[in-house]
């Protein structure tokens, strides 16, 4: 039988990993409403994001103050809690392509607002509408 970590270190991984899970969710919402919802809901995510992260901190804090990365018993829970971090992280990045992506489509959309419209030009110049007067009789 494979050696147990010691309770106090099975807690703080156990709330480590699910610290994690809900911090890969949140990620994946995020992720998903970007450009897709309003801002609000983003921003809230993002929110609740921070303090899932301060709250991990928090933990991994506690658990390198009680010395537990060094004791051998230990080390499959880290490993269980590792493959955890890998599946947050991997959100991560997928956050990040899909903000950059994002980022890049909006800076696009206003590059193309900002442009001249030549169409629009001509239009205005052969319509007329720039040869507008008003006169007021007095």
């Amino acid at each position: 039988m494979a050696p147990r970590a010691k309770p106090a270190t099975r807690d703080h991984v156990a709330a480590a990993k699910q610290l994690l899970a809900e911090l890969d969710g949140h990620t994946r919402a995020i992720a998903d409403g970007i450009g897709r919802t309003d801002g609000a809901q983003v921003l809230a995510a993002v929110e609740q994001r921070g303090r899932l992260l301060a709250q991990l901190d928090d933990v991994t804090h506690e658990m390198a103050r009680a010395g537990s990365w060094q004791r051998p018993t230990d080390q499959p829970a880290f490993d269980d809690l590792l493959n955890a971090a890998s599946a947050a992280l991997h959100s991560q990045d997928q956050l990040f392509r899909r903000a950059r992506g994002e980022r890049d489509r909006l800076s696009a959309a206003l590059g193309r607002n900002v442009r001249p419209d030549a169409i629009a030009d001509q239009y205005g110049a052969t319509s007329g509408a720039g040869r507008r007067t008003i006169s007021v009789a007095v």
